[in-house]
């Protein structure tokens, strides 16, 4: 409980501050702290990193779909297109086939 004395003309002086014993305890106490807080700062960025780069792949990703999806419409207007593609798939599905065997 720290209460401030003070008299007339007498400078403010702390009455029951705790010993050196308490202090030095407190002064760990918060070293350990900053320790806690730093290497949790440290995590938070490491993990910052990580989803930095996970959504730098997501977007490459969605930007490859959106490719292929343009595709996939361009090809749909072409007569006939259906049939060839499928063509192409059964070949590549027969070639992958033979290759496995």
């Amino acid at each position: 409980m720290d209460r401030l004395s003070s008299g007339i003309g007498a400078q403010p002086q702390w009455v029951d501050s705790p010993p050196m014993a308490d202090q030095t305890t407190l002064e760990a106490e918060l070293s350990k702290r900053d320790e806690e807080i730093r290497r949790l700062r440290d995590l938070l960025v490491e993990r910052d990193a990580e989803l930095g780069t996970a959504l730098g792949r997501l977007a490459a990703l969605e930007a490859h779909l959106q490719q292929l999806l343009g595709i996939a419409a361009r090809l749909q207007r072409l007569p006939g297109a259906t049939r060839v593609v499928k063509a192409g798939l059964r070949r590549l599905q027969s070639r992958r086939g033979r290759a496995g065997a």
